[in-house]
């Protein structure tokens, strides 16, 4: 797997996102307008902390990587950090007010994706909120010359066909600290 810990395309891209995006005015958006979240939050894929420092209250992350998560713990110490497969968390049934993704999910291929996009449904309480790149279909890119490491898809409608409603979604683009990513919150 590309993204385990060791692997050299992991570890160039734990060193190409060192750096922490200003995403303050997101979150706090996100926590005010769906307040209360129910509970904890869990980042599922949360490699080095990006979003772990902008929120209020409990924190969880999960990672394959344990040097993107050894970056993590030194940025936010107060978070409970895991080695984990995003398709595996391990964690029980509605754990979490909020679960959720940001460029994670577009790297699970098409069968890991929605084995990942079940669990993350089964540990949250009430929110699911997914930050992704998204497309109108399906479809592999070629991602810095590796194949079957980036998927485009309409993650939204995904996440509604499992059961989810939408109650909010928007575009972030590299002015709000993101990489032009479509957000969609989701409500159990």
């Amino acid at each position: 797997m590309i993204w385990a810990t060791g692997h050299p395309f992991a570890e160039a891209y734990i060193k190409r996102n060192w750096e922490v995006p200003d995403r303050w005015s997101f979150w706090r958006n996100i926590q005010n307008q769906y307040a209360p979240l129910g509970g904890p939050i869990l980042e599922v894929g949360c490699g080095v902390g990006h979003n772990l420092g902008y929120l209020i209250g409990p924190r969880y992350g999960v990672d394959v990587n344990e040097n993107a998560l050894a970056v993590a713990r030194g940025r936010v110490p107060i978070a409970q950090l895991v080695v984990a497969e995003a398709t595996a968390l391990p964690y029980s049934d509605g754990t979490f007010g909020l679960v959720f993704t940001c460029g994670l999910l577009i790297h699970l291929d098409p069968m890991a994706c929605r084995r990942a996009m079940t669990e993350i449904i089964r540990v949250s309480s009430k929110y699911v909120l997914a930050i992704e790149y998204a497309s109108d279909v399906e479809g592999e890119v070629p991602y810095r010359g590796q194949r079957g490491a980036l998927w485009k898809r309409p993650y939204g409608a995904l996440y509604e066909v499992m059961g989810l409603d939408d109650v909010g979604h928007g575009f972030l683009g590299k002015d709000r600290g993101f990489d032009d990513c479509t957000w969609w919150m989701l409500r159990k």
